[in-house]
């Protein structure tokens, strides 16, 4: 077995170790060394130096680390999961207060109703409305009887309440032309808000495990 030179890194004394050995002990001063080198060059250190400085660095790295994981934490404690919580609130509260079936079809009947409005409007204002206009400029205000049938004004005020109807039928139409989304349609908003909250907690359940803290209490 082949041996190579070096000295003792306590005493300084010159030793001949086997090539393969790592750790070797000093014949003259009992030190403990570690035999490192490289390109056959070898040098020997106090193996209980080396220890402490990788038990030192060790230290480092786990101090880093919880460090990072404590930042981690209290980047999802207090700037990821407040938004995520105020959003999944605002869901649950919209869904709760969604229209349920019974709702939705008194919207569709309301819906049928101002349909039906602007159709009768239609229908009925202009015409009346412009027939008892010409009626009464034909042959004067005094041709007024009291509001009988053939009477311009009546078909002046039939026509109005034609206009009225129409102009009723389509407010009620754009008032029912976005209706709040359903319970169905918020039902998957409502599972995605809840599955990253989940997810958020999950993390930090998880870095509160690596750093030795208590558990989240939700």
């Amino acid at each position: 077995m082949s041996t190579v030179p070096l000295a003792c890194a306590n005493c300084g004394a010159s030793l001949e170790v086997p090539e393969s050995v790592v750790f070797a002990t000093c014949s003259y001063c009992r030190s403990s060394l570690k035999i490192e080198g490289t390109g056959g060059v070898f040098y020997s250190t106090l193996a209980a130096s080396v220890q402490r400085v990788e038990q030192g660095v060790g230290e480092i790295q786990a101090a880093t680390h919880r460090t990072a994981d404590e930042a981690a934490l209290e980047r999802i404690e207090q700037r990821d999961l407040p938004p995520l919580l105020r959003a999944l609130g605002e869901v649950a509260t919209r869904f709760e207060s969604a229209p349920t079936e019974t709702s939705q079809r008194a919207m569709q009947a309301w819906r049928h109703v101002a349909a039906a409005c602007m159709a009768a409007g239609v229908l009925m204002g202009p015409f009346q409305l412009c027939y008892g206009v010409d009626d009464l400029w034909s042959h004067g205000i005094g041709t007024y009887r009291g509001l009988n049938f053939d009477d311009p004004l009546f078909f002046i005020a039939f026509g109005l309440l034609g206009l009225t109807l129409f102009a009723f039928g389509l407010r009620l139409a754009r008032k029912l032309a976005n209706p709040p989304a359903t319970r169905e349609q918020l039902q998957d908003e409502l599972d995605r808000a809840q599955q990253a909250v989940d997810a958020a907690r999950e993390e930090a359940q998880k870095i509160r495990a690596r750093i030795g803290g208590p558990p989240d209490p939700s």
